[in-house]
């Protein structure tokens, strides 16, 4: 968890001095809520690992959201 938390804690930063800002916030809030209901036993490890997966990818497709990876 700590190398995606870095991830996303620089990526954030980066966000911050242009337009991703909203975005890139917006995401992160999506990984923490879904993080405090894994830990709380409201959502499985699974749906937390797709979760995360697809945030993960929304925001390495945000410039170009039709391109596949």
């Amino acid at each position: 968890m700590g190398k995606l938390k870095e991830y996303y804690h620089d990526e954030i930063n980066r966000g911050m001095e242009g337009e991703d800002k909203d975005y890139a916030i917006a995401n992160m809030m999506q990984i923490q809520g879904a993080t405090a209901d894994w830990m709380a036993g409201r959502m499985t490890t699974a749906n937390w690992v797709k979760t995360v997966v697809r945030e993960v990818t929304d925001f390495e497709n945000r410039h170009d959201p039709c391109l596949p990876k």
